[in-house]
């Protein structure tokens, strides 16, 4: 570990990440404020790359949810393996 000896055990971070936020304070990026990284990693919402996937969700649990139906939280009978099964059936694959 040249340039970072202990660093990378004493912050639990690998050498390649301590470099690279290195170079990044060094270079005085700014960021949007509430960020501590630059925005457009990871991964992107199932609906960008399937947009009828929640027309298709919502179809299949509207007939079994129970309790308030004005509340956001909804409270389903199907079990979340189910309904990813039937997801997949029907050409939204996902687990």
């Amino acid at each position: 570990m040249v340039g970072f000896p202990g660093y990378t055990v004493l912050v639990g971070f690998s050498r390649k990440t301590i470099s690279k936020g290195t170079r990044e304070i060094a270079a005085g990026e700014a960021l949007p404020p509430g960020r501590i990284r630059r925005p457009g990693a990871g991964r992107k919402n199932l609906t960008q790359a399937d947009p009828s996937l929640l027309t298709t969700l919502e179809s299949l649990i509207d007939g079994g949810t129970r309790g308030d139906t004005e509340s956001p939280l909804r409270w389903i009978c199907q079990s979340t393996r189910t309904l990813a099964a039937e997801l997949s059936n029907q050409r939204h694959p996902l687990s």
